[in-house]
């Protein structure tokens, strides 16, 4: 099958950090970091924890665990995606799909890295999306074509579908203007992207 993305005349660097179904922080923060020490200029993380069990909870609650849970864990992303700065190796992140705060994910709390939560055609957030605090930016997340091993494709749905679409208008960015900081990124995005209903970001415009 042959499927043209956003920035399909970019180079790929595919590096595996799950085993079957399954993978770690360890493993994730040791890719993300093979990525950066190989000059990737945009690191996309389809992969995220699952905090489901919080989606039923007050909104004020779900940001009062923010504050308080998972400290250690979000030191390190911090430490982490702090290094990727430096480097200016652009890290984005799936928001998640539990319908929480996006700020619940540790990994979503360093401010050095752009959170893409998951929007629809009809310009609103979908239902499975994590919104709010954290969030950069939204992109299309329902129904996007992926590929699949032995020449297969099929329509998939997820905040990780609506990261590369963001990873991908990155990508194009700093094939413009190669030196692009993490800032400079962010501030075009959030004033160029289209308005959604829900409390997520705008969609991105490319």
């Amino acid at each position: 099958t042959n499927i043209g993305g956003v920035a399909p005349l970019c180079k790929l660097m595919p590096i595996q950090v799950f085993d079957g179904e399954f993978t770690t922080n360890y493993a994730i923060m040791n890719g993300i970091m093979h990525a950066v020490k190989n000059g990737a200029d945009v690191v996309n993380v389809s992969a995220e924890p699952i905090f489901e069990n919080l989606s039923h909870v007050d909104v004020e609650i779900q940001r009062e665990f923010s504050k308080r849970y998972l400290k250690n864990e979000e030191k390190m992303w911090i430490k982490l995606f702090s290094k990727a700065r430096e480097k200016n190796s652009i890290v984005v992140l799936s928001a998640g799909n539990d319908h929480v705060l996006s700020s619940v994910p540790a990994q979503n709390r360093s401010g050095n890295a752009i959170v893409v939560c998951a929007c629809d055609s009809s310009n609103s957030a979908i239902s499975f999306s994590n919104f709010a605090d954290c969030s950069t930016i939204s992109a299309p997340g329902f129904k996007i074509l992926g590929t699949f091993p032995n020449n297969k494709s099929a329509y998939i749905s997820g905040t990780s579908m609506a990261a590369p679409v963001v990873s991908g208008v990155i990508a194009l960015m700093k094939s413009i203007k190669s030196d692009m900081q993490l800032g400079n990124i962010t501030y075009v995005l959030e004033h160029t992207c289209t308005p959604q209903k829900g409390d997520i970001p705008g969609c991105v415009n490319a």
